[in-house]
Formats: C-alpha cells, sequence, structure tokens
C-alpha cells in the first residue's frame, strides 16, 4: 500500500470535530487518542487492521487545527512511523478540511460526516473529574455510543457536530473507539496556527477523488 493511499484511508476515517465555545477568544488544547478499525486489502483478500492515533486539538475561538501523530500498532501488519496528518476547523465556513498530499501540491478536502439518531441514555459518571451524560446515535450508519459533558467550556464532538449541549468526552463504534487523555484550557494557542494556510485551494472529498483518478 502506498503512503498516499495510506494516508487517504487515515483521512476518510479521521475524526472531524466542531467547536462553539462561549468566549470568541477562548484557546486551549486537548489531547485524544483513538483507535481506527479498517479493512486492507493484501494478497487478494481483505483484513481488519488496528491503527492507533493520538491527537492534539490546538483550539482559539471557534476554530480549531488537529495534528495526528500514529502510534505504534503492535497488532497491524502496517506501521506509519513519524507520519502527521493535519485537519482544520474553519469556523467561517462551517466545514472541517483534511490537508491531502496530490502530486507535489497540498489540498484542503472537506470530509462529512452523517451523524442521526442521537439519544441521551439517562446515565451520568465522572470522566477526568467532569460529569459526563451517556448518549447514543448512527455515525455513518453504524451504532456508536459515547460521554459527553456540560461542564467544559466548549462543544467539541468526536464525529462532527452531534448537536450536543458540552464537549464530547469519548466515542465508540465498530470501526472506531476513541477518548480524550488531556484537556488544558490554560495553553495559549495563537489565531494564526488554527486557519487553513494561505492559498490552498479547498474541494469537496468528490471533487478530489475526481481529479485524482484523471
Amino acid at each position: 500500500m502506498t503512503h498516499f493511499k495510506i494516508a487517504t484511508l487515515f483521512i476518510s476515517s479521521f475524526f472531524i470535530l466542531q467547536t462553539s465555545f462561549t468566549q470568541s477568544n477562548s484557546s486551549g488544547v486537548i489531547i485524544y487518542k483513538s483507535t481506527l478499525t479498517a479493512s486492507i486489502r493484501a494478497g487478494g483478500g481483505s483484513a481488519s487492521q488496528q491503527v492507533n492515533l493520538m491527537m492534539e486539538l490546538a483550539v482559539f475561538g471557534k476554530n480549531y487545527k488537529i495534528t495526528a501523530t500514529a502510534l505504534p500498532s503492535p497488532s497491524s501488519t502496517i506501521q506509519f512511523g513519524d507520519m502527521k496528518l493535519y485537519k482544520y476547523y474553519d469556523a467561517a465556513t462551517n466545514a472541517t478540511y483534511s490537508i491531502t498530499p496530490f502530486r507535489n501540491e497540498q489540498y484542503a478536502v472537506s470530509n462529512p460526516i452523517t451523524v442521526t439518531d442521537i439519544k441521551e441514555t439517562g446515565k451520568t459518571k465522572e470522566l477526568l473529574g467532569y460529569l459526563s451524560n451517556e448518549f447514543i446515535c448512527s455515525y455513518n450508519g453504524v451504532p456508536a455510543k459515547g460521554w459527553y459533558t456540560k461542564q467544559l467550556p466548549a462543544t467539541i464532538s468526536a464525529e462532527g457536530n452531534l448537536g450536543l449541549a458540552g464537549m464530547v468526552m469519548s466515542l465508540e463504534s465498530e470501526r472506531v473507539k476513541m477518548e480524550v487523555e488531556k484537556i488544558d484550557w490554560n495553553v495559549s494557542v495563537k489565531e494564526a496556527d488554527t486557519k487553513l494556510p494561505t492559498g490552498i485551494k479547498k474541494m469537496t472529498r468528490q471533487e478530489f477523488e475526481t481529479m485524482r483518478k484523471n
């Protein structure tokens, strides 16, 4: 599998995050750890592989930049070394973009996620010291469940805007498992670091795939 296909696997499975803050100048850093399960084709067949990621989310106001770093995955035959991937949430267009390389160029590719049928179960527990509520939903047609808290100054979700009045602390489906490991609102984040690079071309996932096939 080429590095481009590996990057495409990450990007298509990657967490899309939406943010909304009580103050326009809120800033901080959130660390997530996640495991992605994907079917990899090899030798005329396919097999499930797990990929571990650490994601650092740098937030300023309503924008953020997320840096994903591959972690060692002993159970996987695919190792990604020090590969890093980047995403940006742009509040002005209400879209999340993956920085995607192709033919020595960089593109900002939007990746919509479908999340429906959100319901709270009524269960609560503490996560990292924050009282959290359990919810269930459908993520791209796959049942998922998670926990979110109203005790943080942001609404951040692991897989798009889930419509919850708080920050998602964990989310799990048969394909994705993620949880927050660290939250620090005392870290200073520069606004410029959370914005898309100047001059980069934006396109939808469908537009990018059409260009790649031509």
